[in-house]
């Protein structure tokens, strides 16, 4: 085990296998045992953080799935639902599709971001005749 010599000099210390870390420990004459500690502080707590980061997102996304398929249930059994999803989708499609046009209008986006728009507006338009072509009883 090493031990640190705080009379010994940077030349008369061994670090041989401790690292750059022991290194600047020997040169700034900082304890070895405060460093160790605040290091492995500073570890736990980021492994901590994204441990926690990680349920939290997992967490999130597990809502988010359960409650697609808890709409998509519903979506099979009632055409209203299924209709203002598919309606909801589409603007969805249009009003970025809109905000692309007047950022570049504006200047504020370059010419580039109107590529996209054909492609945005195909699935709009598919997810529209979708809406069109679902038979809505009439309400009793």
């Amino acid at each position: 085990m090493w031990e640190f010599d705080p009379k010994a000099t940077f030349r008369e210390a061994d670090l041989s296998g401790l690292g750059n870390h022991a290194a600047v420990v020997g040169v700034l004459g900082y304890d070895s045992f405060s460093w160790f500690c605040s290091a492995h502080k500073t570890m736990a707590t980021q492994i901590a953080t994204i441990i926690i980061g990680v349920l939290v997102i997992g967490l999130i996304l597990g809502y988010g799935l359960w409650w697609v398929a808890k709409s998509a249930d519903r979506m099979s059994q009632d055409p209203r639902f299924r209709r203002r999803v598919l309606i909801g989708g589409a603007v969805v499609y249009i009003v970025t599709g809109v905000f692309i046009i007047v950022g570049v209008a504006a200047r504020k986006e370059r010419v580039d971001a109107l590529y996209g728009l054909p492609v945005g507006a195909f699935i709009a338009w598919l997810l529209l005749r979708a809406a069109t072509k679902t038979q809505v009883p009439p309400r009793q």
